[in-house]
């Protein structure tokens, strides 16, 4: 049971650690893998799965909200960025 509750949290922090290092949603980068070579997705850390947004100041991107284990990665793309909302609306 550890595994499974440990996974959606293990990927959530890759999704938010994902969003902040490249400044966009995991779901815009997501889009941008293709082919059969090596590309960003072999980064260690990353996950570019929907679910992970980046906080930015004055255009930056600073920090990432990821969030996991919703059935859908719209799901949890939806929840992040309510979250990433609400700390800009202080």
């Amino acid at each position: 049971m550890t595994t499974l509750l440990s996974t959606p949290s293990k990927r959530a922090k890759q999704k938010a650690y994902t969003a902040a290092a490249f400044g966009a949603p995991t779901s815009e980068l997501a889009k941008r893998i293709n082919g059969n070579g090596p590309s960003i997705a072999d980064l260690p850390g990353t996950l570019f799965l929907a679910g992970g947004v980046p906080l930015k100041v004055n255009g930056v991107s600073v920090a990432g909200i990821g969030v996991g284990g919703a059935p859908d990665g719209a799901l949890d793309e939806a929840c992040a960025t309510a979250g990433a909302d609400a700390l800009a609306a202080k």
